[in-house]
């Protein structure tokens, strides 16, 4: 899954560069978890955080001058929202 993300997200920067955009948004989706018993807060931060490390070295090595953005979710998802 992550390597088919980074792919993903690897291609569209390099069409964004192509097309001359002046940004590109990184957006956490309304994947979530029902309770925190279900979910591992460090790791998903170490995995999110090696991600975008990625990110920034793709950029450069692609000579994008664009911003990279992250659009926050603080409330989502929200427990009832799949209710």
């Amino acid at each position: 899954v992550f390597a088919r993300a980074g792919a993903q997200v690897r291609k569209a920067m390099t069409v964004t560069h192509e097309l001359g955009g002046s940004n590109y948004v990184f957006w956490g989706g309304r994947e979530g978890f029902q309770t925190i018993l279900n979910t591992r807060p460090r790791q998903e931060l170490e995995q999110a955080a090696a991600f975008l490390r990625m990110v920034v070295k793709h950029k450069q090595a692609i000579g994008a001058e664009y911003q990279l953005l992250i659009e926050p979710k603080p409330r989502e998802p929200m427990k009832h929202q799949y209710d």
